[in-house]
């Protein structure tokens, strides 16, 4: 029943309906009252349920972010007064590894 109502759905597109395959495309897509506002309301239940979890990650967002971004602050700065320098191998811990090291090891388990 269904391929025969998508046929003729596409085979109308093209060609009008007779009165019988008019009467059969209603009965078969025939909306129920008030369809439209039952749609709108769904969307309305859609938005305000989106709407509602906004506020919580902006409150959660700003109870984590604040903390680790000054936790994040703490931890540069005693990385750059311990080791007196400020470059990019001192900020992620690889100045005292060389490249003899790293190709000696890869060359020793090879």
């Amino acid at each position: 029943m269904e391929r025969k109502l998508y046929q003729l759905l596409l085979r109308t597109q093209e060609e009008s309906p007779s009165e019988e395959e008019k009467q059969l495309l209603e009965q078969s897509f025939q909306f129920q009252p008030f369809f439209s506002s039952r749609v709108m309301a769904r969307l309305e239940k859609a938005y305000k349920e989106e709407r509602e979890w906004l506020p919580g990650l902006t409150f959660a967002f700003s109870r984590v972010a604040l903390p680790v971004l000054a936790a994040t602050i703490v931890f540069l700065a005693v990385i750059v007064f311990k080791d007196q320098t400020v470059s990019l191998d001192t900020l992620i811990g690889t100045s005292e590894i060389s490249v003899e090291d790293i190709v000696g090891n890869v060359f020793v388990s090879l």
